[in-house]
């Protein structure tokens, strides 16, 4: 953060910029550099949301016992990035086994993309 305030502190007013940043936590970027910037906020899908995300995907080729309203209503608080690695997963699960996607199947992709993020956040922070 240090090198993209020192960085922003060699920009005059003449130069014509636009700088796009990324966050997961505003609060960790400080007063001096926060205040350069204007925040957009952008929210998690609601449940509603969610359920149409999970329908389009789930329309692909696999083949559920679940329904799209069953996985967005275990899936709160996740992005639509989130959603994506989850049915990523579970495409992965449908490979290896060739059966119908279940709920059980579900929960285990959930567990072991929550596994893959806390290491991920361990190692890259």
């Amino acid at each position: 953060l240090a090198q993209l305030q020192t960085g922003l502190e060699g920009i005059g007013s003449e130069v014509k910029c636009l700088f796009i940043l990324a966050v997961n936590d505003a609060n960790l970027l400080g007063s001096s550099l926060s205040d350069r910037f204007t925040h957009i906020r952008l929210e998690k899908p609601n449940t509603e949301e969610r359920a149409e995300f999970c329908a389009g995907r789930m329309k692909k080729t696999l083949d559920f016992e679940v329904s799209p309203t069953d996985i967005a209503g275990m899936t709160a608080g996740f992005s639509y990035r989130d959603l994506d690695k989850l049915f990523s997963e579970l495409a992965f699960s449908f490979i290896e086994t060739h059966k119908t996607i279940s709920l059980s199947d579900v929960r285990k992709s959930m567990k072991s993309i929550k596994a893959t993020d806390e290491f991920d956040n361990r190692m890259f922070g």
